[in-house]
Order: structure tokens, then sequence, then C-alpha cells
């Protein structure tokens, strides 16, 4: 499957488990939008899927025709055919004569649609729905890791660990991006900008007294146990992402919603500073994630085309 195609199937997954989590809120607004984002998510999925089996779905098929056509390829996806398109007029009163559905009919469109969308997948790309994610595309092993379990923490409620897991990968495939690409990108500026001023001292000081020699020394130990490392790094790390296609605003509020991450040597797992009085929301932790692995995906595009001008 391709980026676009995943990414599809991936947006239809999220408006099904948006629904599902929400069939029993009894606000009147949230039954009409679900029926709404149940219905867009099988029409999304339709014109996803058709193409993947050899058919060009014109602009002006209603769902009706692309049921007829995913049906006449996938028999065993016949049966579905009524319930989807008894969503579909349920969703046309909701649009355009404004009724408000029951939760019954907002539980029963619920469980089919996802039946519906289980099924569909499972029968065109033989793959199941959980297993249809942006996060498979990345080729960095620990990095995918981190990111699906990222996925699996939302799913289960678990906003602080998909905060905590989204930017681990993050920092894992940033790192592996940053080692793999070119010799120059291969350590930390803010750590390359540290030594360099810390030896440009001791070697000022080569001529001087040892008063001049020790202060030198000590001013390096001192720069060394300072934050002016982490300082530095906080300036340059959105520059260097910028370089590959990051946008930068977006990646300071990822900073800013996500703990710190940090590595010592020869320890597998990293250390986790999380701020004081810090709650992510479910909104930080689905930006988070997106956040991640976007850029992820960004910088592994990037690392190919690089690749690829490097062979020729």
């Amino acid at each position: 499957m391709n980026q676009a195609v995943v990414f599809r199937i991936y947006l239809a997954r999220q408006a099904l488990q948006e629904a599902v989590q929400h069939t029993s809120d009894p606000l009147p607004f949230t039954r009409m939008r679900l029926i709404w984002a149940l219905d867009n998510a099988i029409e999304l999925l339709l014109c996803t899927l058709l193409p993947e089996m050899g058919v060009r779905v014109e602009r002006n098929w209603s769902l009706q025709k692309m049921m007829e056509e995913l049906a006449g390829k996938k028999s065993l996806l016949q049966s579905h055919r009524t319930p989807i398109e008894r969503l579909r007029r349920l969703r046309d009163r909701v649009q355009h004569d404004g009724i408000i559905p029951s939760p019954e009919d907002v539980r029963q469109a619920a469980v089919q649609a996802e039946s519906f969308i289980r099924d569909a997948v499972r029968e065109v790309l033989g793959k199941e729905l959980e297993k249809v994610s942006p996060a498979e595309l990345i080729q960095d092993e620990k990095a995918r890791e981190h990111l699906l379990e990222a996925e699996k923490s939302l799913q289960n409620n678990d906003y602080r660990l998909a905060v905590r897991e989204a930017a681990v990968a993050f920092d894992l495939g940033w790192t592996s991006f940053r080692l793999h690409s070119s010799p120059r990108w291969r350590r930390h500026l803010g750590e390359e900008l540290v030594n360099e001023i810390a030896n440009a001292a001791k070697n000022a000081a080569r001529a001087g007294s040892q008063e001049i020699k020790m202060f030198a020394r000590k001013f390096a130990e001192e720069l060394e146990r300072s934050h002016v490392r982490q300082k530095l790094e906080e300036l340059i790390e959105p520059l260097e992402l910028a370089r590959y296609g990051v946008d930068m605003s977006i990646y300071t509020r990822f900073k800013q919603v996500t703990p710190r991450v940090y590595w010592t040597f020869g320890r597998e797992e990293p250390h986790i500073f999380e701020p004081n009085d810090w709650a992510p929301s479910k909104l930080d932790a689905m930006f988070a994630i997106d956040f991640a692995c976007t850029a992820l995906l960004q910088l592994q595009a990037w690392f190919g085309k690089e690749g690829c001008e490097k062979q020729k």
C-alpha cells in the first residue's frame, strides 16, 4: 500500500473509533455528528479501496453505486449493502432535514459501520484494520514500535503514555536520521558548539599563567555541566528540521506538549522528564502521534531522495 492509501484508511479508522467511543453520548448534536462522521468514513473507505481493485471511481458516483461495485468484486461484502445504504439515508435526513437520530439509531449505525469497515479492509487488503496505520510505514524498527504503542495507548485512553511513546518514537527516528543522513549532521550541533567554546578557552590559556590555565579548565568543566548545550539544541533543532521540510511552528507545539527525552550511554530506555502538573489531553495525544509519524515519514522520504541522488 502506498502512503496515500494508508493515510485515508487511517482517517476512516479514526472517525470510526471516535463514533464508537461516543455512541452513548446523550447530546443530540453529538448523535447528529456521529451519523455524519460514520457515513463520511464509509464513503472515504470506498473511494480508497475500489481503485485498489482496479475500479476507477467517478466523481458523480453515488454511495449505492460504489457499494454495488465493491460487492461485485467481493461477494462476501454483499450482505453489508442494505445496512450501509440505510445509514446513508439516515445521514441524508440528518443533513438535509435536521432530524435528531435516536441513541439506538446511533448504536446500530456504529455497529454496522464497524463491521463493514473491518470486513472490507480484510477482504480487499488482506489486513486487519488495526494493522493499517501510517506508523507501519516507518522504516526505523524501534521508532515504529513506539509509535504503534502510542496508538494503542490512545485507543485505551491513556493519553499520558501515548504522548510519552510519541516523544520517544520521534526522538529515536530523528536521531537515526541524523546518524545516517550525512556526516555534517551526525552529532548534535549544541554539543559541538559547547566543545568548541571549551577548547578555544583552553587553547587561549596555553600561553598564560598557571592561574589562567586553571581558570580555562574550570570554565570548560562548568560549561559542560551547565544547560548551555540543551539551550543551544533547543534553538538549533527546529532549524535542522526545517531544512528537511518539517514546519518549525508545529514542531514547537510538539515540544510544548511532550516531555523531554534524554538518553544516557549504556541504557536501552530513555530518561523522560515530565513537566510539573503535566496532564496531556486526548487532543494532545492525537497531535503528538500525528506529528511524530508525519515528520518521520518526511525525513524518511528526504533520506530516500538523498540516497538516490548519491547513487547517480
